[in-house]
């Protein structure tokens, strides 16, 4: 786990694009962290007075975050949700925490290559992410291909 949280690190600080996957792409991320560390769970962090996506959404989706081991990691690295919330602004009472997923389960329920998914993302952009965190691209199961 300590390599991918160093990698995390060393790419939010050396690279100007990846402040994509602490935004729109929060969601791939989290997804290729559970893949590189099994056994964790996906979160979503919402703003209270957000936007919901919709009926099956009831609620906005503001950042997505992987949890293993006591530990909460997005582009940043290691922090705690209430400094991963303070980066979208949100302080205290303004935000919930939602969850949690399987990694796998979050995939095919809140992602997608159309806007009937509240999160863009697919295959290929979760191995891009996993490229850009070990430097080698990882064997895909074909019962996750989809």
């Amino acid at each position: 786990m300590n390599y991918i949280v160093n990698a995390l690190v060393s790419l939010s600080d050396a690279s100007s694009d990846w402040r994509y996957y602490g935004e729109e792409g929060c969601g791939i991320l989290a997804v290729a962290i559970g893949r590189l560390i099994p056994g964790g769970h996906i979160f979503v962090l919402s703003a209270n007075n957000g936007e919901a996506w919709g009926d099956e959404f009831p609620y906005e989706i503001t950042h997505v975050v992987y949890h293993t081991a006591d530990t909460f990691l997005d582009f940043q690295g290691a922090r705690t949700l209430e400094e991963m919330a303070a980066s979208f602004k949100m302080f205290g009472s303004t935000f919930s925490v939602k969850g949690p997923w399987e990694p796998e389960a979050f995939l095919h329920q809140f992602m997608g290559s159309d806007d009937e998914k509240p999160l863009y993302g697919d295959e290929c952009d979760i191995e891009d992410a996993i490229l850009r965190l070990t430097g080698q691209p990882t064997y895909i199961p074909s019962n996750i291909r989809g």
